[in-house]
């Protein structure tokens, strides 16, 4: 459960840059900007520079409220309820806003940090005070009035921000002076080396590696000569990050020529031209780059090696440095020629960018051939066999595609799954001639603080074609609750649900039969389903009808219905939806019932009615001859243990 929290934090962090796409874009129109205005100056310097940096200085209060309502959807918390905490901790913790000659000022250097860490934390809080039954928190996630939460939970928000408090106390103590002498004492290339992997792992974690590396380290080094005449700055941007920090150039040149997926495509087609300019944001936040395991060995490997051969190169004195007047903005190639005067340095380069496409597209083909959500939904439902085909038709629900409300909505029914212990309840069947057992329906149920559920997550798994992952879970639930069963009581027939889908792979069909062969269980399969790709369908009932496992058409008559379905297929039963039985009342439906009993009783069907809720329905039923009923009349869907017990009490009192 903890590795399953881990993920979604880091899903939630991965949704919160995605949502933060058209600000980066705006951010890098404005970095853009302020490079022509520079040159010419279209605008007023002073009074651009000063609206470009409200626009820099709002990312960190975006970036926490971005993650907050991202972590507060996939965890289900209130929205209002879980930002208002997490703005109250961050703005004391980071320092953000400020007091300074009696007026309230940004101060937004260095608190991308407490940005990210901020939910992050107070998520663990509210997930802590959960299971510890505290009331700390809880009117923050149960109201949705902002006024009444602001109320309710104003002790919470003081602990909260006492707690601000005392971490940005401990985080102001800390000194690295210590680490900076000692960095100092190294040479130069060393602390180049030092800066180039640190600025990328704060990159990675969604940290301005550069800006952030600025304010915490001597950066004296920067402006010292690594050759003569070329200062490391200038080395720097020129021969190691094309594109930007990570040389992002090449892994958007990788993405075109090897990702399959429609969103890294678009947000790399949008991100070229501010690449060009050694602005990397928009690809970084916008793909997300950030807390990707996929793109971290690439994304600090390409600059490390473009900086190991460039200076093999420069070593040999193949280039002339002849002009450092270069600024960081110069796309690559023109600047390798201005700095050098010659087109080798330009064609240096671009060996360089054509080598960092080669080293990022085996990653990409990996991140597009990631485990899709229907792998993760197995892990977590304990499935250990391989499924077949899930990737394939799946491929457009990949954790990194584009966010979409059908994701979304499939990431809060694997959430509703994990959390909410997913179980199978056992209805039972009654044998209308001798009344006795005739089996149990098992049923999918969700279990939350002792209260059940109905599976109403099932339209998502199945919009996501994840149908086989639930059916395998099923498969392996009923195995085991059927050895406990035996140890306890003989056990009876129990009919096992199964989706067309699953039945399409014969790996899977492989399984079901070696779990459930010799096991008295028996297939149910809906009507409604058995018309799609109908001969794949019948070859896999046939299989699993010459393993000795009863087939059962189930909810027939529910709107799909077709006879000669019937002659095709050859089931050992044949279960009537209750709406059949609900139109009984009715001259007409009456004549239908009687019509669709007396079929199958020719065909030599059994017919089990299902949704026999009152006494005078089960005396009809009786009247028509059906040989089962299967309803509330009897008993509702029962736990594991009270199924059995059922059975056991039912036996005595048939006696």
């Amino acid at each position: 459960m903890q590795n399953k929290n881990l993920s979604f934090m880091v899903f939630s962090l991965q949704e919160a840059f995605i949502t933060l796409v058209p600000y980066l874009f705006l951010r890098a129109g404005c970095t853009l900007l302020q490079i022509v205005n520079h040159e010419w100056e279209i605008i007023n310097r002073s009074l651009l520079n000063a609206g470009i940096s409200i626009v820099y200085d709002i990312f960190p209060l975006l970036l926490t409220i971005s993650i907050a309502a991202s972590i507060s959807k996939n965890f289900h918390f209130r929205k209002y309820g879980f930002i208002i905490p997490t703005l109250v901790f961050f703005l004391p913790v980071s320092g953000y806003l400020q007091f300074s000659n009696s007026h309230l000022i940004i101060q937004p250097e260095n608190t991308v940090i407490a940005a990210i860490l901020s939910p992050l934390i107070i998520c663990l809080i509210v997930k802590t005070c959960a299971k510890l039954r505290t009331p700390l928190m809880q009117p923050a996630m149960n109201r949705n009035d902002l006024t009444a939460i602001s109320v309710s939970a104003l002790l919470s928000y003081y602990v909260i921000f006492l707690l601000a408090m005392l971490i940005r106390d401990i985080k102001n103590s800390f000194d690295i002076n210590l680490l900076q002498e000692l960095l100092l004492t190294l040479g130069l290339e060393s602390q180049a080396v030092f800066h180039l992997i640190t600025s990328h792992i704060l990159w990675m974690l969604g940290i301005h590696g550069t800006t952030t590396y600025q304010y915490s380290f001597d950066m004296t080094f920067y402006q010292q000569d690594i050759f003569p005449g070329l200062p490391y700055g200038q080395f720097f941007s020129t021969f190691i990050i094309f594109g930007g920090a990570g040389s992002t150039l090449s892994l958007i040149i990788a993405i075109f020529m090897t990702s399959r997926q429609k969103h890294s495509k678009v947000i790399a087609r949008y991100a070229l031209p501010f690449s060009l300019l050694n602005i990397n944001e928009p690809i970084i936040y916008g793909l997300p780059i950030i807390f990707n395991k996929y793109y971290l060995l690439p994304f600090i490997a390409v600059p490390v090696i473009n900086f190991s051969l460039s200076y093999t190169v420069l070593s040999l004195g193949l280039f002339n440095i002849i002009n450092t007047d270069i600024t960081w903005t110069t796309p690559p190639l023109i600047s390798g020629y201005i700095l050098t005067g010659s087109y080798l340095a330009a064609a240096w380069q671009l060996f360089l960018i054509v080598l960092g496409v080669f080293i990022y597209m085996p990653f990409i083909r990996r991140s597009d051939n990631a485990r899709s959500c229907a792998e993760n939904l197995a892990e977590y439902l304990n499935i250990s066999e391989k499924l077949e085909d899930i990737n394939t038709e799946y491929e457009s629900y990949k954790r990194h595609e584009k966010i979409t409300e059908e994701e979304v909505i499939l990431n809060r029914a694997i959430n509703d799954i994990t959390e909410g212990h997913l179980t199978l309840y056992y209805q039972p069947i009654i044998n209308l001639k001798d009344n006795s057992i005739y089996g149990y329906e098992a049923l999918l149920r969700l279990v939350k603080e002792n209260e059940v559920y109905p599976p109403i997550f099932l339209p998502a798994i199945e919009n996501a074609k994840l149908e086989a992952v639930i059916d395998l879970w099923v498969v392996n639930k009923v195995n085991a609750d059927l050895e406990k069963w035996q140890s306890i009581h003989p056990a009876p027939p129990v009919s096992v649900n199964i989706y067309p889908r699953t039945l399409e792979s014969g790996k899977n069909i492989d399984l079901i039969i070696s779990k459930l062969s010799g096991k008295n269980c028996r297939i149910e399969i809906l009507e409604k389903h058995c018309s799609k790709r109908r001969e794949i369908i019948l070859n896999a009932l046939s299989r699993i009808q010459a393993a000795s496992i009863p087939i059962a058409i189930d909810d027939f008559g529910s709107g799909y219905s077709n006879l000669s379905m019937l002659g095709q297929i050859s089931p050992d039963i044949v279960k009537i939806d209750k709406s059949i039985l609900d139109s009984s009342h009715t001259d007409n439906g009456l004549i239908l019932l009687k019509s669709i009993c007396s079929t199958c009783k020719e065909m030599q069907f059994t017919t089990i009615i299902e949704g026999v809720e009152t006494y005078q329905q089960l005396r009809r039923v009786s009247e028509l001859g059906a040989d089962a009923v299967q309803g509330w009349v009897y008993s509702k869907p029962l736990a594991l243990n009270k199924a059995i017990q059922y059975q056991i009490q039912h036996e005595k009192n048939a006696r």
